[in-house]
C-alpha cells in the first residue's frame, strides 16, 4: 500500500540531495499572474509542498492526471471549458486519493457547498493571503499524513542519501 507512496516521496529529490518536496501540488488556474503566484507560495514560502504541474485549465488537468500523481489539486473555479467545480468532481470519482482545494473570487454558497460536498480541503475567496493557503496545506498535510503514515515519518537524512542511480529504480519500479 505505501509503496508507491514512499517511491513517489523518494522521487522528489533533485541533483545535490535538495529535497524539493514531501507533497507535491497542481495548480489549475486560467490567470496566468495567479497561477505563478500560488506556485511561488508554495514552492517558496509553504515547506514540504511543490508544485509539480501549473496549468491554465481543467483539461490539461486531466490530461496530466492521465500519466501523472500529485497529492493535491488547487483550482479556481471560473475557466473556460470545464470548470473547477466540474474538475474536482471528476478527480474525486476517477482519483479519490486526490486532494482539491478551491481558489477562487466567488463567496457563493452553492459553489462552497459542492467544494464540501466533493470534500475539498478547504475554499479560499480570492485574493488569497500567504497565511490562508498556508493553513490550507497543512489541512491537506495532515489529512496525507494520516492516510501514509510511513512517508510522514520518513527521515529526511534518509531521502537524502538516494543517489541518482536508486532514483532511476524507483522510477522504473513505479513506472
Amino acid at each position: 500500500k505505501y509503496c508507491n507512496r514512499v517511491a513517489r516521496c523518494i522521487l522528489r529529490i533533485r541533483d545535490g540531495g535538495e529535497i524539493v518536496g514531501k507533497y507535491c501540488a497542481m495548480v489549475v488556474e486560467d490567470e496566468e499572474i495567479i497561477r505563478k503566484g500560488l506556485t511561488y507560495i508554495i514552492d517558496n514560502l509553504i515547506d514540504g509542498w511543490k508544485v509539480s504541474f501549473a496549468v491554465e485549465s481543467a483539461a490539461q488537468a486531466m490530461e496530466v492526471l492521465a500519466s501523472h500523481s500529485v497529492d493535491l489539486i488547487v483550482t479556481d473555479i471560473s475557466m473556460q471549458g470545464m470548470s473547477g467545480l466540474e474538475l474536482i468532481q471528476t478527480v474525486q470519482e476517477k482519483y479519490p486519493a486526490i486532494l482539491t482545494l478551491i481558489v477562487t473570487g466567488y463567496a457563493d454558497f452553492s459553489y462552497a457547498r459542492v467544494a464540501i460536498a466533493c470534500q475539498s480541503v478547504d475554499y479560499i475567496v480570492k485574493p488569497i493571503s500567504p497565511e490562508k493557503l498556508h493553513t490550507a496545506l497543512k489541512r491537506a498535510e495532515g489529512i496525507l499524513t494520516q492516510r501514509n503514515p510511513v512517508v510522514a515519518e520518513m527521515p529526511d537524512t534518509f531521502r537524502r542519501a538516494l543517489s541518482d542511480a536508486e532514483e532511476e529504480l524507483y522510477c522504473a519500479m513505479i513506472a
